[in-house]
């Protein structure tokens, strides 16, 4: 079956409808991102605010229980990897990424046999701040 290409003045027109809508959807998408993240910390009581005192305590204790590495995808993407015996808490350190310029773009966990855990964050990097942040 073959479609009818549209004119330039047609094309721009289904652009300029549907880039609202995509709008719309990201925002809903960034609301029910809030919301998962605030029903994690609420169960796990975190608060959502931190200074920058929590923050320098968030990173000791995450660094003092874990085995961290990082690796470079491209030129704006990494993958940590948090290998920890100990619970640390996801919430709080996707948190603490985020308040330094990364984005999630995707997290895997799971539990192993003798009680480790292992970590996969895959992040974009959206101000160069790999060297002077962590």
């Amino acid at each position: 079956m073959l479609q009818e290409e549209l004119s330039i003045p047609e094309t721009v027109s289904l652009v300029v409808d549907y880039v609202p809508q995509l709008q719309k959807e990201v925002a809903n998408l960034i609301r029910k991102k809030e919301e998962l993240v605030s029903k994690i910390s609420a169960l796990q009581g975190i608060g959502r605010k931190s200074g920058p005192q929590e923050e320098k305590e968030t990173r000791k204790k995450i660094a003092s229980v874990c085995a961290i590495s990082v690796e470079k995808l491209g030129h704006r993407e990494i993958i940590v990897h948090i290998s920890t015996y100990e619970r640390v808490s996801l919430p709080e350190v996707l948190l603490l990424l985020e308040n330094h310029g990364f984005m999630v773009i995707d997290v895997s966990c799971l539990q192993c046999f003798g009680g480790s855990t292992l970590c996969n964050v895959h992040l974009w990097v959206r101000i160069f701040t790999l060297r002077h942040k962590l």
